[in-house]
C-alpha cells in the first residue's frame, strides 16, 4: 500500500491529479457553488456539479461540462479576489492607515465579526485575520466563509 496517498486517492487516481496544462485547478480546492471563470467566455459562473472519473474530473458550469484531463488544455480558471468581490458578497469595510478590515456575519458566541478579512493597503493582498491565511481567489474566500458559517457565499 502506498502511504503517500490518501485512501480516496488510492481508490480513484483522478483525485491525486494536480493542475493541468492551461489551468490552476486542483480538484481538492473546489466545491459546488464556487465561482470560477473561463478563458474563453471570461464571465463568472458557479460550479453546479463536480464528477470524478478514473481518468478525468468534470466540472459542470453554466450548463456545460468542462473535463479536466491530465496533459490536456483546460478552459476554466480561478478568479482573483478583489475589493469588488468583497462588496458584492456583502462585506463591510473599515478603513485603516496600513490595512483595511472587511467583515461579514456575526459570531453568536463572541459577538464579534464571524469572518474578518484584512486587506493590506500597500500591496492589495488579503488574508484571514485570525490565522494569517492568505486569500488570493474568490473560491478560497467562499470556502473559508463556508467552513466558519456553514453557509456558501453567493452574489445577491
Amino acid at each position: 500500500m502506498n502511504t503517500n496517498k490518501t485512501q480516496s486517492e488510492q481508490v480513484n487516481p483522478a483525485l491525486s491529479k494536480g493542475a493541468v496544462i492551461g489551468s490552476a485547478f486542483s480538484p481538492h480546492e473546489f466545491r459546488i457553488g464556487n465561482y470560477i471563470t473561463s478563458k474563453s467566455w471570461f464571465g463568472s459562473h458557479k460550479i453546479s456539479g463536480i464528477e470524478v472519473f478514473r481518468d478525468r474530473l468534470d466540472f459542470k458550469v453554466n450548463g456545460y461540462v468542462h473535463s479536466q484531463i491530465e496533459g490536456k488544455y483546460f478552459d476554466l480558471d480561478r478568479i482573483p479576489l478583489t475589493v469588488e468581490w468583497l462588496i458584492n458578497f456583502g462585506y463591510t469595510k473599515r478603513e485603516g492607515s496600513f490595512c483595511n478590515q472587511w467583515w461579514n456575519g456575526l459570531n453568536d458566541v463572541t459577538h464579534d465579526w464571524l469572518v474578518d478579512i484584512t486587506e493590506m493597503i500597500d500591496d492589495g493582498s488579503f488574508f484571514y485575520r485570525n490565522g494569517k491565511h492568505v486569500i488570493k481567489y474568490v473560491h478560497e474566500l467562499q470556502n473559508l466563509h463556508y467552513m466558519l458559517s456553514g453557509e456558501m457565499l453567493s452574489l445577491s
